[in-house]
């Protein structure tokens, strides 16, 4: 695999709208995060919270300005590494129609099963796969188990801890969750961000609460 590039994060006079749009999404956004530190982004819907995600990702490119990881602008950067760099985990997962063992396997091709479950009891989710009956051989999705949106949430924690990648985004990662699993996944969550570049975009401020630094957007 490629040598990880040094996981800080900056955007330098971003501007930013969506082709086809006039509406100015982001317009000078400059921030800059440091290696290993936490870093809340807040704001009403709208305020552009995701498109930094989009533009982190280079689902887009800035109109002006730049957004450098390690110092080296993203568009030097190849795709693959790009997406080698950050992990995502959304209000909103992504499972396919397969095992549990596969979902969680998107995280690292060539994890072993030892990695699996380690990742899976890191995850707080290895308990609840070992009540059922075909364990990680359970087959989820439309002609599988339905899972709810906590236990989903559990296998993106897996997916992204068995990734591995020094950066990581939670994309209102807790608002889907209802208060009784929020517990369980909030650690699962503090786990998957020891020792990581953090970015947290929530709506609500007690997502953010052990947060280094919190930007409000408007």
């Amino acid at each position: 695999s490629t040598s990880h590039l040094e996981p800080s994060i900056e955007f330098d006079l971003v501007n930013f709208n969506y082709p086809e749009h006039n509406h100015i999404v982001h317009e000078c956004l400059n921030f800059k995060i440091k290696k290993g530190e936490r870093v809340g982004i807040v704001g009403p819907s709208g305020c552009g919270k995701s498109s930094i995600v989009k533009l982190l990702l280079r689902f887009h490119d800035p109109v002006n300005g730049s957004i450098t990881i390690g110092g080296k602008n993203l568009k030097q950067i190849s795709f693959d590494q790009i997406r080698s760099e950050i992990s995502v985990v959304q209000q909103d997962t992504f499972l396919f129609h397969g095992t549990i063992e596969e979902n969680i396997r998107m995280g690292c091709h060539e994890a072993s099963e030892f990695e699996i479950i380690g990742a899976a009891k890191d995850a707080n989710i290895h308990e609840f796969v070992k009540t059922l009956q075909d364990g990680y051989k359970t087959i989820i999705g439309e002609k599988g188990i339905k899972l709810s949106g906590g236990q989903r949430q559990r296998i993106a924690i897996a997916r992204a801890l068995l990734k591995d990648s020094p950066i990581l985004v939670l994309d209102e990662a807790l608002s889907a969750v209802d208060a009784e699993n929020e517990y369980v996944i909030q650690q699962a969550l503090d786990r998957l961000m020891q020792d990581r570049t953090t970015l947290i975009l929530a709506h609500r401020l007690s997502s953010v609460i052990k947060c280094n630094r919190i930007l409000v957007l408007n």
